[in-house]
């Protein structure tokens, strides 16, 4: 758990140097924020809201499966479970990786549809996904 302040109407606080660094477009600046903020709690032992701290697990996801996180969640979440319309994902960078915290934009129905998913356990076909393991 990193120190951070979630602050949306405070220029200063570490949400607006991730937004800052995710309007800038320089590859990797959204994990440099992070990769600059000091440990405030060790793993597991507190709960704080974060959105900067999806970063780190979203490029874990892509380093892990290979493959861009936003073509991860289509092919293994948004068209098994039958959602109408491609989802969009900011990018940190032209060509770049997915803003884990902020980045997807989808249709009102389609975000109406990922409710039920992580309500069910997120469970397509009988398989969780991700899996278990």
């Amino acid at each position: 758990m990193l120190k951070w302040n979630e602050t949306y109407n405070d220029p200063t606080s570490d949400r607006g140097d991730q937004l800052r660094a995710q309007i800038e477009q320089r590859p990797r600046a959204a994990m440099a924020v992070m990769a600059a903020l000091p440990r405030a709690h060790a793993p597991g032992t507190h709960h704080t809201y974060s959105t900067g701290e999806t970063q780190a697990p979203g490029e874990v996801v892509r380093g892990a499966v290979g493959r861009p996180l936003s073509r991860y969640l289509l092919e293994k979440i948004w068209q098994p479970y039958g959602m109408e319309a491609d989802e969009n994902w900011w990018l940190d960078s032209p060509d770049g990786v997915e803003i884990g915290g902020s980045g997807l934009s989808a249709t009102l129905r389609d975000f109406a549809r990922f409710g039920p998913f992580f309500l069910e356990g997120g469970v397509i076909d009988g398989s969780t996904i991700p899996p278990d393991e």
